[in-house]
């Protein structure tokens, strides 16, 4: 569903068929005003519908997550659930949480590690990427756990 325009409008339908739903864009400024009360009360069915955030647009992925996940904190969404919205939620949508989604034991350790919170601050860059458990990219003088 790209942004949450009237999404409320299809709440039952959504039910009623057990689908799943990932958010798309939510930050298209011009819509603002109605994407903030619709995407409220969508977000508010997640006991019954499984939600999760993810982007539409093509090119800049990360980025437009990143201002998805971004404009639910600044609607006053705690970062924590932001962030399951982003990871456990989406990997239990599409079906493979056994492999990713969440950091523990037997999944896979592909992980961005930031210098900041990017959920609070533009600031925040990534200081290292891991995958398959290995470090492949290293900010140049920063330490990784």
């Amino acid at each position: 569903m790209n942004g949450a325009y009237e999404g409320d409008r299809a709440v039952q339908a959504i039910e009623e068929a057990k689908a799943s739903v990932i958010l798309g864009d939510l930050f298209d400024s011009g819509a603002r005003i109605w994407y903030d009360s619709d995407y409220d009360r969508l977000l508010s069915h997640q006991a019954t519908i499984p939600l999760c955030i993810g982007c539409s647009s093509g090119g800049v992925g990360k980025e437009n997550l990143l201002w998805n996940a971004c404009r639910l904190v600044q609607q006053g969404y705690k970062p924590a659930d932001v962030l399951d919205l982003m990871t456990v939620k989406t990997a239990q949508i599409l079906g493979v949480d056994d492999k990713i989604g969440s950091i523990r034991e037997g999944l896979y350790a592909d992980l961005a590690i930031y210098d900041g919170n990017p959920l609070e601050s533009w600031k925040a860059s990534i200081a290292a990427t891991v995958v398959a458990g290995k470090v492949i990219y290293k900010k140049e003088g920063e330490a990784v756990c």
